[in-house]
């Protein structure tokens, strides 16, 4: 994310952590459903879900880094 877009309220703070929790919550999901690797039967594209999953759990503990700054 583009750090002149990041919320600077708390109340903007914490609605992003929840909206990276959401993600955390989404990617978590896709990996149990489709495992820790996929290949996109369609188009041949291949997913790493264990490495979606770790980047969203990082983009949550900076969202709970940055509100707690200022809390």
């Amino acid at each position: 994310m583009r750090p002149d877009l990041l919320p600077i309220t708390i109340e903007g703070k914490l609605d992003h952590i929840i909206e990276e929790a959401g993600e955390v919550i989404k990617a978590y999901i896709k990996r149990k459903r489709f495992g820790s690797l996929a290949t996109d039967p369609f188009t041949g594209t291949k997913y790493d879900n264990d490495a979606d999953l770790r980047n969203e759990i990082l983009d949550l503990r900076n969202a709970i880094a940055a509100y707690l700054k200022v809390a």
